[in-house]
């Protein structure tokens, strides 16, 4: 098991209990300083996360991998084309993942899996997954033969809607990363 840092409050307020504003620079080079020296090297953000990745970009990253996540519905530019901006703004030269941010745009247009994989194939992208909600989501999105490298889902002492699959995306060798294992903060909160 490793521990990817996410990186959504970065670029904008975000969860249940944030009442403060978006870190500052000083802070967020404390927090990769401190996530490097305790060996975690995966970092996780979007797009869509605000300034998040260009701030990431404007800080020292190159001791991090970075996923980040694609936006077809609410993004006219080409998957193409959002990795290079994404590629651009993060400052790097290749990403560790790209994901689906809403895997329903794949379940309808399943050629956007073709489109991600074209920037794998030419060196832009390690690894190709979407980001799921549903286990219906992800069932589709077998049966349409979409077999991703990686994928990201939810999954908690509340939330285990999930567990099921797991063994059977171990067996096909797929990365798995889950989300929302603190539901924001409020496994700490009294």
């Amino acid at each position: 098991m490793k521990i990817a840092l996410g990186t959504v409050q970065w670029g904008m307020k975000y969860g249940i209990f944030n009442k403060s504003v978006v870190p500052d620079d000083k802070s967020l080079k404390k927090i990769l300083s401190i996530a490097s020296s305790a060996g975690i090297r995966l970092l996780d953000t979007a797009s869509s996360y605000g300034k998040a990745e260009f701030r990431l970009g404007q800080l020292s990253t190159n001791n991090f991998n970075i996923i980040t996540k694609i936006d077809i519905g609410l993004n006219s530019i080409s998957i193409y084309d959002q990795i290079v901006d994404s590629l651009l703004r993060l400052k790097q030269k290749r990403l560790y993942g790209v994901l689906f941010h809403n895997p329903n745009d794949l379940i309808e247009n399943k050629n956007l899996w073709k489109e991600l994989y074209k920037n794998k194939l030419n060196g832009k992208v390690k690894k190709i997954g979407y980001s799921l909600y549903e286990p219906q989501q992800l069932d589709q999105l077998i049966k349409l033969n979409l077999i991703p490298d990686l994928i990201q889902l939810p999954l908690n002492v509340l939330d285990r809607k999930f567990l099921s699959y797991l063994p059977f995306l171990k067996k096909k060798n797929i990365e798995i990363h889950v989300r929302s294992v603190f539901l924001q903060g409020l496994f700490f909160r009294e």
